[in-house]
């Protein structure tokens, strides 16, 4: 399902007190970026969206469980992740 004309939501799984969304970045391959430029542009508007939408608020962040946004290229290779902690919206 794609998300936007370049960002395609691939899956997303659990780990214990994590719920992982990934995503791949239909037209960037890994060598093409530097993943702490993409985490200082979308790590606020993910924090932001996070702990103000009341479903990821109330049912998980509230309940200490982490989300983590991963992003991987093109080719399914990892770029790194985004972690949204409860401490990131005061909880």
């Amino acid at each position: 399902m794609n998300v936007d004309g370049t960002t395609e939501a691939m899956n997303a799984g659990a780990a214990e007190g994590v719920l992982i969304y990934n995503y791949r970045l239909l037209e960037v391959d890994a060598d093409e970026i530097a993943f702490e430029e993409l985490r200082e542009s979308q790590g606020p508007s993910l924090v932001a969206v996070a702990c103000s939408t009341p479903q990821t608020r109330d049912h998980f962040l509230r309940n200490d469980v982490t989300l983590r946004y991963s992003y991987h290229d093109r080719s399914r290779q990892l770029l790194g992740s985004i972690d949204v902690r409860p401490e990131d919206c005061g909880l």
